[in-house]
């Protein structure tokens, strides 16, 4: 991909949603996030690594702003697009593509 090409996700729909309920640093990523939802689908509980690709965005009303990595902590609650490949391990492990940051009261 080149630095003047877009990616369209429209068509892809968010595959991950919960809460950021641990941080860590990862070899090679800006950094990997465990996001839990009770009841979530596909799984309750998983890694999303986070790499320079991963676009990041923040949910104010209906409008999607640019947010940054620092913007990704414990406590925040997400949805994000993965490469719809998971790993095996518990809890599974995937790459985000897309990270939206959502307000605190949207469950």
């Amino acid at each position: 991909m080149y630095a003047d090409e877009i990616l369209i996700l429209e068509d892809k729909k968010p595959d991950l949603r919960g809460i950021i309920t641990k941080a860590e640093k990862g070899e090679g990523l800006l950094g990997t996030f465990l996001i839990e939802e009770k009841g979530g689908k596909p799984y309750e509980k998983v890694y999303a690594h986070v790499t320079k690709d991963t676009r990041i965005f923040k949910l104010d009303g209906k409008d999607r702003k640019a947010a940054t990595f620092e913007d990704l902590k414990i406590g925040v609650r997400v949805e994000a697009i993965s490469s719809g490949k998971f790993t095996k391990k518990d809890p599974p492990q995937t790459k985000a593509v897309e990270i939206v940051i959502l307000p605190a009261e949207m469950k």
